[in-house]
């Protein structure tokens, strides 16, 4: 779990890098033209990813396939699986951040980017990884396990 929490850091790092970098006119910075079909393209894409790939972020962990993974009996397998699901997790914001960052300083006529990016980072800010995560989302399947054997209703 160490690894995935450093992995964690180096994803905010990383963005922190590339914003440093642009800051001091290292990365190019303002390259992209004024156009009203740019700047609609622009805006679309920033709410798009700065929304769609945080709600996908955060509600990862609902979807069928990545919850049966992860509620497996067999208990090092699970965790083997919230780790690979956790890492994909942090690799949608990354690649959330770095888009978002580069569009920001590529333009200077438009501040849809930025504040996509903070609500992109406030998401982040819940996708801590931790064993207790993890033990919560193997409860879940414990109790669904009670409700179907006794049909919904509690002794």
């Amino acid at each position: 779990m160490k690894k995935m929490q450093l992995f964690y850091c180096a994803v905010l790092v990383a963005a922190a890098l590339i914003a440093l970098l642009c800051e001091y006119e290292v990365l190019p910075v303002e390259y992209i033209g004024h156009d009203a079909h740019l700047l609609y393209i622009i805006d679309f894409y920033s709410i798009v990813a700065g929304f769609g790939t945080t709600f996908f972020a955060l509600r990862m962990f609902v979807f069928q396939f990545v919850a049966r993974s992860i509620q497996q009996d067999n208990e090092q397998r699970a965790l083997a699986a919230y780790t690979k699901w956790t890492g994909l997790r942090l690799a949608v914001f990354f690649w959330t951040f770095s888009t978002l960052l580069l569009l920001y300083y590529a333009t200077s006529y438009t501040s849809n980017p930025q504040y996509c990016l903070l609500i992109a980072l406030v998401g982040y800010v819940f996708c801590w990884p931790s064993l207790k995560d993890f033990q919560q989302l193997r409860i879940k399947r414990k109790d669904s396990k009670k409700d179907e054997n006794n049909g919904g209703i509690e002794p």
